[in-house]
């Protein structure tokens, strides 16, 4: 279907944001997309009259509460996140959207995250924090990072933001991976397959996991891969919930073994009578390792990048389902 005046939409909550930058991320769509319309869900979602089968391109979290048989036009859909469970994939796959997701666009503020852990870990901050609150002089000394054995699991834009700054620590970084590449990366000394993840978590001291929740990576590090984590290793997990079993975590955590930083569990957020809150060992966070309004900002970025590219016919960055190739009826 053809219409006069096409729009696109941005959905994602503002109030993440830096003050200026959604109506600078608008502005800046305006100027790219002569004769569209660009509007903003807030100021339209609450409109019966907003001619929602016109839209043909959004950027948002999840779809606005709208019947799906009013977005009839809709050929394109920017996820602001790097998972994309939470949209019906498969439906607006079959009717011929593609769905772009924004991985990448919160790796670096997650691997400061990342290395905030591990240091804090190191260097025994908060042993050092519980002789204070005891008005204790106790020296409480740490440990060093130059050398210090390091398993990414996974490599993707997350783990290799980790890889950048470990090498700046002098750690000894090794990866496995899905599906190792022909040359090691920059700072890598080891890649393997995830085939050889037993072998790799008992050499390594720190292990931080940023898989994506898919069906291969589902209970990746079961009870047998927690038993083969070397004595003393500290695991980190900024992917999914789901690639832990947190019932046998929770026991090698209780016992002294080993120690973990959640910022994902398999069930968000996680429920107050979860044993997970009081294991000793383990520290939480709510899925808060990245920064939102810088997130939102790049993912804004790569919204206009893959417009223009949409127009031109060329393949989208980061599509994760939908048609390829030059795209029908788009204006």
């Amino acid at each position: 279907m053809s219409v006069a005046r096409p729009r696109v939409v941005v959905a994602e909550d503002p109030g993440l944001l830096e003050p200026g930058i959604r109506a600078a991320q608008l502005d800046r769509l305006a100027r790219e997309l002569p004769g569209w319309q660009v509007d903003d869900a807030e100021a339209v979602g609450r409109s019966a009259a907003y001619p929602w089968a016109d839209v043909r391109a959004l950027s948002c979290l999840t779809l606005p509460a709208v019947e799906p048989g009013r977005l009839t036009g809709l050929r394109y859909v920017q996820a602001v996140s790097t998972g994309v469970e939470h949209l019906p994939v498969a439906e607006l796959a079959a009717a011929g959207v593609r769905v772009c997701n924004a991985a990448g666009t919160a790796a670096g503020e997650i691997a400061e995250f990342v290395l905030a852990r591990i240091l804090a870990d190191a260097k025994r901050l908060a042993q050092a924090r519980g002789a204070q609150a005891e008005r204790t002089w106790r020296p409480v000394y740490g440990e060093g990072l130059r050398g210090a054995e390091l398993l990414l699991v996974g490599f993707g834009a997350i783990n290799r933001a980790v890889a950048d700054l470990a090498g700046a620590f002098g750690m000894t970084v090794r990866v496995a991976r899905r599906t190792p590449a022909g040359l090691l990366p920059p700072g890598v000394v080891e890649q393997r397959g995830l085939d050889a993840l037993a072998d790799l978590l008992a050499g390594a001291r720190y292990v931080v996991c940023a898989l994506p929740g898919v069906p291969d990576t589902a209970q990746l590090l079961d009870a047998s891969a927690i038993d083969a984590l070397a004595d003393g290793a500290l695991l980190v997990n900024v992917g999914r919930g789901s690639v832990l079993d947190e019932t046998a975590l929770a026991a090698a955590c209780a016992s002294g073994r080993i120690r973990a930083a959640l910022d994902v569990v398999a069930v968000e957020p996680l429920p107050r009578s979860s044993p997970l809150w009081g294991t000793p060992g383990i520290a939480i966070s709510a899925h808060c390792a990245s920064v939102p309004g810088r997130a939102l900002a790049r993912a804004g970025d790569l919204f206009a990048a893959n417009l223009r590219r949409l127009l031109d016919g060329v393949p989208l960055i980061n599509q994760v389902a939908g048609p390829v190739g030059a795209v029908e009826e788009l204006s």
